[in-house]
């Protein structure tokens, strides 16, 4: 699996998470999960930047 795929499976996880966390039904389970996917974000906006030549 290449990087690109490897982002686009991290923002989709992402978004499944933060859609679950979103219905106000909310668990620490759910909570830790948003949590997590939120640092996969940080890790695809660091490999976006990596890819397009805009790395701090």
């Amino acid at each position: 699996m290449d990087q690109i795929e490897q982002a686009y499976m991290a923002y989709c996880e992402l978004k499944a998470v933060a859609l679950d966390a979103a219905d106000g039904d909310s668990n620490d389970d759910e909570i830790e999960a948003l949590t997590d996917a939120l640092d996969q974000a940080g890790l695809l906006i660091e490999l976006y930047r990596e890819l397009t030549g805009e790395a701090k």
